[in-house]
């Protein structure tokens, strides 16, 4: 029997396995965890944290979602831990192998970029220079995220929680303010400090490949990793469904931090749509999937040469 001391909420989850309310709603639609519902809330047993502890521990080992999921099915199955611990046992010493293969590779890697640093360092301007680049960077504005206010916004003007709009029911002042806290981290921490890197380094073409400034491409890793691309697209295609409402919120935040970034996957979602509500049952299947992640990315196509500017 679960007892109210059992259950935890989002929010208690969120900090006790610091996760992100997008990552419970994930493994949730992957029916991985199954919270019980209380409303709008959301409560996790010590089955969903036990479950958690064990997803978790295997990402963090390489292993695939489907590989989490079949150890999980096995514990179900017969109600002990032997079978799930073979299987778990065979699974990390596929993972060993790989990952000594795998590091191997990267000391080599590894010593031929400290060589090209050295290298670079060598050649690099003098102190004063760097020195002057310092001071530029200090300059640059800083950025916090006004979660209070569209929290205020959200709950207290609109009180989405109680409208009869699809999705909304779910928008809980603990579930948005998670959601938005994580997203004003990364537009402060990651995104806001890139904007002063763009502007000394910006990109460049090298043998026939665009490269962008330090910094960029792991902060659009670090975008898709955490399902922010994905915020409200449709599950069936790898979304995580949440209302347009809360997209347009985080999508705020990522812009006001850095607009430059945001151009590399600011048109994906339009095209996304687009192809969501007219494109044939093939397209969607073909491009949604790798749109949502932004594995692959839409673009802007004009037609107007008669309108006399650049865009042309």
């Amino acid at each position: 029997m679960t007892t109210t001391t059992d259950l935890m909420t989002i929010r208690e989850m969120c900090d006790a396995y610091d996760v992100t309310p997008r990552t419970l709603r994930f493994y949730e639609a992957k029916e991985l965890i199954s919270p019980l519902r209380q409303g709008t809330k959301r409560l996790f047993t010590r089955r969903d944290r036990a479950r958690l502890t064990l997803i978790l521990r295997g990402k963090r080992f390489g292993f695939s979602l489907e590989d989490i999921r079949q150890t999980l099915d096995l514990y179900d199955r017969d109600g002990t831990n032997a079978a799930q611990m073979m299987r778990t046992y065979e699974l990390a010493r596929e993972r060993l192998a790989l990952m000594e293969s795998q590091r191997a590779e990267l000391d080599v890697a590894i010593e031929e970029l400290r060589a090209e640093l050295r290298a670079g360092e060598a050649r690099s301007p003098g102190s004063a220079a760097r020195q002057s680049e310092r001071q530029g960077e200090r300059r640059m504005p800083s950025y916090t995220a006004p979660v209070k206010d569209m929290q205020f916004l959200l709950h207290n003007v609109l009180n989405v929680a109680a409208s009869d709009i699809p999705g909304y029911a779910d928008l809980d002042e603990g579930f948005t303010s998670a959601v938005l806290d994580e997203a004003g981290k990364l537009a402060a921490d990651v995104l806001a400090p890139l904007n002063a890197v763009g502007d000394r380094e910006g990109c460049h073409l090298e043998n026939g490949v665009v490269r962008t400034p330090t910094g960029f491409k792991a902060a659009f890793d670090a975008l898709k990793d955490g399902g922010w691309t994905a915020l409200d697209c449709d599950p069936d295609y790898g979304g995580q469904g949440l209302p347009y409402l809360m997209g347009t919120a985080v999508g705020e935040m990522f812009v006001s931090a850095n607009m430059a970034f945001n151009m590399y996957q600011g048109l994906t979602h339009g095209a996304y749509s687009a192809i969501h509500v007219h494109g044939s049952a093939e397209q969607k299947a073909t491009y949604l999937p790798k749109m949502v992640t932004c594995e692959w990315t839409g673009t802007m196509n004009l037609t107007e040469p008669h309108c006399g500017t650049d865009l042309a």
